[in-house]
């Protein structure tokens, strides 16, 4: 049999992966930036989030995004302005805007985002 560590545990073994704040991601809080939301952990994971697990992959933090989603600019009360990691007088922008500044900081090789239409 052998060590169970030893075999990969999907096609996305061990790969760290970034989430937008509004995924829910078991045991993590989902705000979208509201502050009646902190505190308010998800029970569960998302189907996306779940599925990404059961490939191997391994949630390791959550993004920013702007209030409820909605928004050209990326910043919210709680966790502040989304600034491009490239030009800080520049925000990447969107309700992903989170996901873009740390993928193009090279803080992710993954990043779970969304869009809402």
């Amino acid at each position: 049999e052998g060590d169970s560590r030893a075999r990969p545990l999907g096609i996305l073994h061990g790969v760290p992966i970034s989430v937008k704040e509004s995924i829910n991601v078991a045991g993590h809080a989902s705000t979208a930036g509201l502050s009646k939301r902190i505190g308010t952990l998800a029970p569960s994971d998302a189907p996306m989030i779940a599925a990404l697990r059961k490939a191997g992959a391994v949630p390791f933090c959550q993004t920013n995004l702007p209030q409820t989603n909605l928004s050209y600019g990326c910043s919210n009360p709680l966790f502040g302005a989304t600034l491009s990691p490239l030009d800080a007088a520049r925000t990447p922008g969107g309700s992903s805007g989170g996901e873009a500044a740390l993928i193009a900081a090279g803080g992710s090789v993954l990043g779970i985002g969304a869009d809402l239409g």
